[in-house]
C-alpha cells in the first residue's frame, strides 16, 4: 500500500490508498520551482494514466513516502532532487504508481 506525506504550512499531512481524506489538495511543482495546490483524486497506475485523454504528467512536491503495510508505516524521505509523478486532469491530480511503487522523476532545476 502506498502512502505519501506532504507539507501544508508547518504541518505534515498523510494520504494513503485506503483512507484518503476528501477535499485534499496536493502541491504540484511549477517550472519556476514554486507550487500550486490541486485537488487530489487518488492513486493511479501508470498504464491507466497514459489512457486518460488530455492528462498531463506533473511533478508532486512530496516529503515522504511508504510502501509498507500496517498501522505504523516505515516512512522514507524523498530524495531532494526527486519528485513524485502526478497525472493532472481537468478534475485534479492523481499520484502515479508503477507496479505498486511510487514513481519518481527529477525535480525542475531552479
Amino acid at each position: 500500500m502506498i502512502q505519501i506525506r506532504y507539507r501544508y504550512n508547518a504541518v505534515f499531512k498523510a494520504i494513503s490508498e485506503t483512507a484518503a481524506p476528501a477535499h485534499e489538495q496536493l502541491p504540484v511543482l511549477t517550472r519556476t520551482g514554486d507550487f500550486e495546490r490541486v485537488p487530489w483524486r487518488g492513486f493511479i497506475d501508470r498504464e491507466d494514466a497514459l489512457k486518460i485523454e488530455g492528462a498531463k504528467p506533473v511533478k508532486l512536491d512530496i516529503y515522504q513516502y511508504s510502501t509498507s503495510v500496517g498501522v505504523m508505516p516505515k516512512w522514507q524521505n524523498m530524495p531532494e532532487d526527486m519528485a513524485a509523478q502526478g497525472c493532472l486532469t481537468d478534475l485534479g491530480v492523481y499520484v502515479v504508481a508503477d507496479q505498486g511503487r511510487l514513481r519518481f522523476i527529477a525535480k525542475p532545476q531552479s
